[in-house]
């Protein structure tokens, strides 16, 4: 396997930023949102924004743990694809559902959203194909 450990502490350190806000952002969902005039549908799609964020940062975890485990392309790939789709997924819904409660519409991000979670899709298989072909290599 060709990542560094250098390379696996900083996307570990980076992982770990990344939960923190995921944990600071269903904080806020819990405890300021519910109390706002965001309506029930984007309340729980920020609900499945705050989810998908947490579930994904355990990927990430994994991934890092699992690095020496895992072809070096493929580590890379899994990475920069779990990183994308929480942004494009989680923060399309972040986005949208802060902005109804602020009292605008960003319902134009929804389109983002499926591809974030494309990108997620392609973060697990890129972890599973690269741990794969490191067993048959």
């Amino acid at each position: 396997m060709d990542v560094s450990k250098t390379i696996q502490q900083r996307v570990l350190i980076i992982t770990a930023f990344t939960g923190a806000l995921g944990v600071i952002l269903g904080a806020f969902g819990a405890h300021g949102l519910e109390k706002s005039s965001i309506s029930v549908p984007l309340l729980s799609a920020y609900h499945t924004a705050v989810l998908y964020h947490m579930l994904h940062v355990m990927a990430l975890g994994i991934a890092v743990l699992a690095a020496p485990l895992i072809t070096g392309r493929f580590w890379r790939l899994s990475i920069a694809f779990f990183f994308s789709g929480i942004f494009l997924f989680s923060g399309s819904l972040y986005a949208m559902g802060l902005a109804d409660a602020a009292g605008s519409d960003l319902s134009f991000l929804g389109p983002v959203t499926p591809l974030g979670g494309l990108c997620l899709i392609l973060g697990w298989l890129f972890l599973g194909t690269g741990a794969w072909k490191a067993i048959n290599k």
